[in-house]
């Protein structure tokens, strides 16, 4: 109880050799000079002219990009097309899984809408 600051204890930890860390939030993880700087979190296209923040892939490669591209599909957005193309699924079998319970979506009403 006697450290009157958080860098305070960590320094006196790290000189006995320890390690420490301090618990946050998601957001404000994300909101750090390390995330920023090793690019933790970007911005994508919400799809109706805003933007959603979101974690970047944590691995790094010599050679290779990784990390989140291009603009997200809300959850089962693709669902007919990839069971249609994968396992021949008709659009009766996809409503079936839907209304069962097995698959499940959430998309904007004006995307549904439109089918």
């Amino acid at each position: 109880m006697s450290f009157h600051t958080l860098e305070a204890l960590e320094e006196a930890l790290a000189r006995a050799g320890l390690v420490m860390g301090v618990i946050r939030s998601v957001t404000d993880a994300g909101e750090t000079v390390w995330a920023r700087e090793r690019g933790a979190v970007v911005e994508v296209s919400d799809r109706d002219g805003g933007t959603l923040r979101l974690p970047n892939s944590p691995w790094r490669f010599s050679n290779a990009s990784s990390g989140v591209r291009g603009v997200p599909a809300y959850r089962g957005e693709h669902n007919r097309a990839v069971l249609a193309d994968w396992l021949s699924m008709t659009r009766a079998d996809v409503a079936q899984l839907e209304a069962s319970g097995v698959l499940s979506a959430r998309m904007p009403e004006k995307l549904v809408e439109r089918g």
